[in-house]
């Protein structure tokens, strides 16, 4: 695992003990559900930067790191410390 300061990465290692989620578990740790997710991958809209097998029904997996990243920014834009 990285050095990181992103508190978001050592939460999601512990709680998974694996360096990238499904998609089931990203809905859990993101509050949405299957099928918006599956609509935020197919439109490439707000969603952490994932990994995608070759072929017709290959795994999506999203490296905890990224998702960490994703978090981070989601808080930052939360609070108001971004402005478009």
């Amino acid at each position: 695992m990285r050095e990181t300061s992103n508190p978001y990465m050592s939460i999601l290692y512990s709680k998974y003990n694996k360096l990238a989620l499904t998609k089931k578990e990203l809905c859990k740790e993101l509050g949405f559900s299957l099928r918006t997710l599956n609509t935020r991958i197919s439109q490439n809209m707000d969603i952490p930067s994932y990994i995608k097998g070759k072929g017709t029904n290959s795994k999506v997996l999203f490296p905890i790191d990224a998702i960490a990243d994703y978090l981070m920014i989601q808080r930052l834009i939360n609070d108001g410390a971004c402005h478009a």
